[in-house]
């Protein structure tokens, strides 16, 4: 499994193509997340530089860095305090760009995946996290809890999970009120072209 990227174009995805070295490798590359500057691009893997088992059960989460000319760093393992056990995985950064919350089996490995938050404390290295919280019940349950997004609002969570409850296996699931990320300024609008008024 690799990571592709498409263009959107009006409502046509174009120049579809597969995103390449450094960051895809003959592992197991998913479950991106790009930072709202798309400088930062987050994503799951078992590839070589795992903390733990070099296994390919193991997956962990790795950044790159985007460099001027749009190629991307090779990628850095987010350190031990977020991987912090067997599977940590489905990392998703928050739109202040610098909350993340993920699913982990948590630092004492449990039966079942858990969602915790964490929060970025600045500079260049890329490990530098905040200790990350798990998410209180009922957001968190005796299930597997994973795959989540949170919009720019903070005040809802859209989450994956195999708790009672649902349709199938793996369902859908939305919470209300979150621990939520840092308040972000977002603005709308229509720009012009002052000389064109285009």
């Amino acid at each position: 499994v690799n990571l592709w990227v498409a263009a959107l174009e009006g409502s046509t995805w174009k120049n579809v193509r597969e995103v390449g070295p450094p960051i895809n490798t003959t592992k197991w590359e998913s479950q991106p997340s790009i930072s709202p500057d798309g400088k930062k691009l987050f994503f799951a893997s078992n590839r070589k530089g795992k903390i733990g088992k070099d296994d390919d059960n193991n997956v962990d989460i790795f950044v790159s860095r985007q460099f001027a000319d749009g190629r991307w760093s090779e990628p850095v393992n987010l350190g031990p305090k977020i991987n912090m056990s067997k599977y940590d995985a489905s990392p998703f950064i928050s739109a202040d760009g610098s909350t993340m919350y993920f699913c982990s089996y948590g630092p004492s490995g449990g039966d079942n995946l858990d969602i915790y938050m964490s929060e970025f404390l600045g500079g260049d290295d890329d490990a530098n996290w905040s200790e990350p919280k798990r998410l209180p019940e009922p957001i968190n349950s005796s299930a597997n809890d994973f795959f989540l997004t949170v919009p720019a609002s903070g005040n809802v969570m859209y989450f994956t999970s195999d708790r009672a409850g649902g349709s199938g296996n793996l369902d859908i699931w939305v919470a209300f009120n979150p621990p939520p990320p840092k308040a972000t300024l977002v603005l709308r609008g229509t720009c012009f072209d002052i000389n064109t008024n285009a």
